[in-house]
């Protein structure tokens, strides 16, 4: 990765050229969220493939085979970012699950 903090949405632009020529199972040498706000992908690390619904939130860790083909209606965010970005010497680990709730209007 050139840069140690990348971000970029997913649109029907966007995914209609990877879709035609999607890439095969492949690894990265940094982090990755996908944020799915709308749609779905399918979605294998690891070798363990499952339907991904909006909305949805994963994490692929640095050197995690895997394989993202998202619907062409699918939007969302892509969060790349270098490991120097967020050094694992720094991460705080939560030892109590947070339940988000939806506000009520």
């Amino acid at each position: 990765m050139n840069t140690p903090f990348h971000i970029f949405p997913l649109t029907e632009k966007g995914l209609a050229p990877f879709l035609k020529n999607p890439p095969p199972p492949h690894r990265h040498d940094h982090q990755e969220i996908i944020f799915i706000t709308a749609g779905k992908a399918k979605h294998l690390i690891d070798g363990e493939g499952l339907t991904i619904h909006a909305p949805a939130l994963l994490l692929v860790a640095e050197d995690k085979v895997h394989s993202f083909l998202p619907e062409l209606q699918t939007k969302g965010w892509v969060i790349r970012f270098a490991n120097e970005f967020l050094p694992l010497e720094n991460h705080l680990v939560a030892k109590r699950r947070i339940h988000l709730r939806e506000s009520q209007n």
